[in-house]
């Protein structure tokens, strides 16, 4: 059983909620609330519209949406050359060395180049030169690997000083930690919970929730999201940045540094949500 759906089930129990765990693995969970049953899969609860799930998915579309209310890195992405005859529509540049150009002359050096759908800091790079560029878009526009994309990202860098997952429910923040790597190890992956030794810690500053409920505030307004869990990050001249947004957010490094408390009543709130 995943860790969501046990803080699911804890907070059924609290709350005297009736359930039903309706898979041999225990990952899918039938609610039921009132006259209503919701179905809780994997990490994914009920909340979240498929649309709103596919733009918090596709980066790009992502950046296209919010980049004129909050601030976000600038990010272009560019189709690879191999990609499906059904994409050939989309294709601007016909070459690898094409796209190389096109980046040079948009950017300047370093640049973050990523694919545009996954998680995890998987095939994400930061590119000093023109020859890592090369490498970071053959790695991601290689069809042979489970980590293949047919859309690269380019994006500018963040001096980042903090980054920061806010979990929040009915446009209201409800959990923030920090994703310390102050006693923490580079081991390649650019991901802050992906290197050795980091740490999710919980954020208890009341200053620092103030701070990030108001950068965030502007994303509510402009699309209504019933949860989310958004990746933000606070620069040396703090300044916020919106990273991305995970639909379904996991919690097992969370749970791992702070325990269930928290989450268990993260999924206690959702669960009198979706009672309304």
């Amino acid at each position: 059983m995943l860790t969501n759906i046990k803080m699911l089930l804890e907070a059924c129990k609290k709350l005297s909620i009736e359930y039903e765990i309706l898979h041999p693995n225990q990952n899918l969970v039938k609610v039921k609330l009132s006259d209503r049953e919701y179905y809780f899969t994997n990490y994914s609860t009920p909340l979240t519209p498929q649309s709103i799930a596919e733009i918090f998915k596709d980066k790009q579309y992502f950046y296209q949406v919010f980049r004129d209310v909050v601030k976000m890195p600038r990010t272009v992405s560019f189709i690879s050359p191999y990609c499906d005859q059904k994409y050939k529509e989309y294709l601007q540049f016909s070459a690898i060395e094409e796209i190389i150009t096109e980046i040079e002359r948009n950017f300047d050096l370093p640049i973050i180049l990523k694919r545009n759908r996954g998680s995890g800091g998987n095939n994400v790079f930061k590119c000093l030169d023109l020859l890592q560029i090369r490498n970071a878009l053959d790695c991601i526009f290689n069809v042979n690997s489970k980590n293949y994309d047919y859309v690269a990202l380019v994006q500018e860098p963040i001096n980042i000083v903090k980054e920061y997952r806010s979990v929040c429910l009915n446009h209201e923040q409800i959990v923030l930690y920090d994703k310390d790597i102050s006693q923490a190890e580079f081991t390649g992956n650019l991901s802050p919970l992906h290197w050795e030794g980091a740490i999710a810690k919980q954020v208890s500053n009341h200053e620092t929730i103030a701070a990030i409920d108001e950068f965030i505030k502007p994303i509510f307004q402009k699309m209504a999201i019933p949860y989310v869990g958004l990746d933000i990050a606070l620069d040396d001249h703090q300044n916020y940045w919106l990273i991305e947004a995970n639909s379904h957010p996991n919690f097992d490094i969370f749970i791992r540094d702070n325990g269930e408390d928290a989450i268990v009543g993260l999924f206690e709130k959702i669960l009198r949500y979706l009672s309304k």
